[in-house]
């Protein structure tokens, strides 16, 4: 089964009057509760194991726990918006932790949902059963 990184690392941003539409086949998991954030080193280590797995990879996965679990089809409150970092210290987007491939960068002055991340990373993998873990640092 595809898993998929996304990495947010500006703002946070939602909106508790619109839904997060989950779509069919998708799960995606949460490392912390909305309105926080992971710390910038903490992301890293979470998107290196998911996307280098190497001997360190259990140790950091048992050490952060999902607190939030989404299965679609689902429509999910609240929506949930992705931004970068205006910095440019780091990068922002969607991976598909398998291949390490860059499925989708957000750039500076790009706001997208939650929600359209979700679809691309369904239309990547055609529609097949995907794990989504999301990573959402706050840069600093």
């Amino acid at each position: 089964m595809p898993t998929y990184v996304i990495s947010s690392h500006g703002e946070v941003k939602w909106d508790n009057n619109a839904k997060t539409a989950v779509p069919a086949n998708t799960t995606v998991h949460f490392y912390t509760p909305f309105g926080k954030c992971l710390s910038n080193e903490d992301g890293f280590k979470l998107q290196t194991a998911h996307c280098h797995p190497g001997a360190q990879s259990a140790q950091v996965l048992n050490q952060y726990n999902t607190v939030a679990l989404w299965s679609g089809p689902a429509a999910k409150q609240p929506e949930i918006w992705l931004t970068p970092d205006d910095n440019g210290e780091f990068k922002s987007g969607i991976v598909r932790a398998d291949t390490n491939q860059v499925i989708r960068s957000i750039n500076k002055g790009q706001m997208v949902s939650l929600t359209w991340a979700l679809q691309q990373i369904s239309n990547d993998a055609n529609g097949a059963q995907v794990d989504v873990y999301c990573l959402f640092c706050l840069a600093s």
